[in-house]
């Protein structure tokens, strides 16, 4: 095997200016004097870079020939080191991220905004094709002369091929020694790439790349190029042990670790710090969550099973809370019936506080009432409860004597049940007297016994019948009476009058003949009558309020129907100016019989 170097034309001219080709030397060369030898400097003509040089990021230079610019970190945390991230400032920049096209952003590195196509179908995609629409046009096409393209994508047009594999003129050294008119560079453009020391063909373990090339000249199985494998020998002679392994794993990481890795986020390499060969975290950026994880009441797939909460089967049952059944919908459960779970069934509350789940209008956070019911669940009824709100309690009245009827001049005392000698209202005008209360019968005795605010009413038990006296001769008219304790002005407590406006006119009145019933007897007394109808009473009629049927009085024998004493049948034709007959009788009432000048 053989390597070539390219060197740029002023090292070129230096090198052939100094001593042309260096043969066999045996020495390893440092041109730079950085204290790197020459084979594993990716520098070799500038003594600030080197192996183990300050490498500061963001300048573009790889200073320390580790193959990155600044040291193989990832700084920006997205799973990827600056070896491979193109902007490890950035974490939403890595390879494989998302890369909309237009923002500017190559955000999965593949060297362009948006991702990387093969539009003209020449296997370089538009990522480093300079001209991603024609198939001629690629990196490493022939260069075509007079056509004014850049053909081979290098940047010139038209240009010249040189005699060498590298464009640089100088023919190559094919040996592995560099000879006198020969290309230390075999193809490649960057310098210094193992065959500038010129060794002698020194290859002590046969495989093929000489002392200076080799890295380690005693193993057959590392050589520059060789294939690297994932141990601990630089297999290929980069300064990296594990660099361009070709038995990688697929790594994924383990953002959070714990211990589970992101199956969308891999990275091929022997073992790569954070990453993992398990890819079963369905969040790896929450360390709780993971296949391992005890599923709980979080609304988060802790265990990676797709289910959630109390969908999942293997919820942790120390994890639930304890509903407890709110049958009455007051918004207050009770211990009757409970569940486990993360999230509370229909009907059930977190408090089991409820004594009568049947009824809403019961529980703890209701006012006890004066209703006989325990309203507020705390084992107390009515007024055995010290809480108990009296704003609608009846209130009660002391009853001192005993009557039902309580005394006004205390105060009320409000309460749901009446206490000893407590009663519902306060009328009692006299609490001391048992007799005097508003259901008292009212009586004769100059005392208010009813408490309406009058004494001895008419009408009062005991009261006396009065009729009203209105020609006030001592008798009253019966159908105009009244009861009570004390005769009312203008009433008497005899009845019976017959002519209440005539107080010549009462019961026992003496009888005068005026065709009235002055003694209220029922009728005329028999001197006022005229039995026998001649027109003559027996008495002598006050005129002129004697009945004007009558002629006169001094009727003598008023017949037979007469109370008068001595009358007889013969009254009709004996009465004052009666023709006087000499019959035996007084025809003509004046005292004689048979007088003088009779009739015979």
């Amino acid at each position: 095997m053989t390597k070539r170097f390219i060197l740029p034309g002023f090292l070129m001219l230096l090198s052939l200016s100094l001593s042309g080709c260096v043969t066999n030397t045996g020495t390893l060369t440092d041109f730079d004097l950085d204290g790197t030898p020459d084979q594993d400097d990716c520098a070799p003509a500038d003594p600030d870079i080197h192996p183990g040089a300050d490498d500061s990021y963001g300048d573009g230079i790889d200073a320390n020939c580790d193959g990155v610019d600044g040291n193989a970190v990832d700084q920006d945390d997205d799973g990827y080191s600056n070896g491979i991230d193109c902007d490890d400032r950035n974490a939403h920049v890595f390879p494989g991220a998302e890369d909309l096209a237009g923002d500017g952003v190559d955000s999965n590195c593949d060297g362009m905004d948006g991702v990387a196509v093969d539009l003209d179908g020449d296997a370089y995609s538009s990522a480093v094709d300079c001209d991603d629409e024609d198939p001629n046009i690629y990196p490493g096409a022939d260069e075509v002369s007079g056509n004014d393209l850049d053909d081979d994508c290098d940047g010139e047009t038209d240009e010249e091929e040189s005699a060498g594999d590298d464009d640089d003129g100088l023919p190559v050294c094919g040996n592995g020694i560099v000879e006198e008119g020969e290309d230390c560079d075999d193809g490649n453009q960057e310098p210094f790439d193992g065959c500038l020391s010129c060794l002698a063909e020194t290859d002590l373990d046969g495989d093929g790349w000489y002392e200076g090339q080799d890295c380690d000249d005693n193993n057959s199985e590392i050589w520059p190029g060789a294939p690297e494998l994932c141990d601990p020998l630089d297999r290929d002679c980069d300064g990296e042990p594990f660099q361009g392994a070709t038995d990688t794993s697929t790594w994924y990481v383990d953002r959070d670790g714990d211990g589970h890795g992101d199956p969308n986020t891999t990275v091929s390499a022997c073992q790569e710090e954070g990453f993992l060969e398990d890819n079963t975290d369905c969040d790896d950026g929450n360390s709780t969550v993971h296949p391992n994880a005890l599923e709980v009441c979080d609304l988060i797939d802790n265990n990676c099973d797709g289910l959630i909460d109390d969908a999942d089967p293997n919820l942790d049952p120390g994890a639930t809370t304890r509903w407890f059944i709110d049958a009455d919908g007051d918004g207050l459960g009770s211990p009757n019936q409970t569940a486990e779970t993360c999230v509370p069934p229909l009907g059930y509350q977190l408090t089991d506080f409820d004594c009568d789940d049947g009824n809403s209008a019961i529980h703890p956070s209701q006012l006890e009432i004066c209703d006989g019911i325990d309203n507020n669940c705390d084992g107390l009824t009515d007024d055995e409860d010290p809480n108990v709100y009296l704003g609608t309690a009846p209130v009660w009245y002391l009853d001192a004597d005993g009557d039902t009827f309580g005394s006004p001049s205390a105060a009320g005392v409000s309460a749901c049940a009446a206490g000893p000698g407590m009663v519902s209202n306060n009328d009692d005008c006299d609490d001391s007297s048992f007799g005097v209360n508003p259901g008292a019968t009212e009586t004769c005795n100059s005392v208010d016994d009813d408490c309406d605010g009058e004494s001895d009413p008419p009408g009062s038990a005991g009261s006396t019948a009065w009729y009203l006296d209105a020609d006030e001769d001592g008798y009253g008219n019966s159908a105009l009476m009244i009861m009570d304790c004390t005769a009312p002005t203008g009433f008497s407590a005899n009845d019976g009058d017959c002519d209440d406006i005539n107080p010549l006119r009462y019961p026992g009145a003496q009888e005068v003949c005026d065709g009235l019933d002055s003694d209220c007897t029922g009728g005329l007394s028999w001197p006022e009558l005229d039995d026998d109808g001649d027109g003559f009473i027996p008495c002598s009629p006050i005129e002129p309020i004697h009945n004007f049927q009558i002629e006169g009085g001094g009727d003598c024998d008023d017949g037979p129907l007469s109370a008068q004493p001595g009358s007889t049948q013969d009254g009709a034709e004996i009465y004052p100016g009666a023709n006087d007959n000499c019959d035996g009788l007084d025809n003509d009432c004046d005292g004689v019989i048979d007088e003088f000048g009779c009739i015979n």
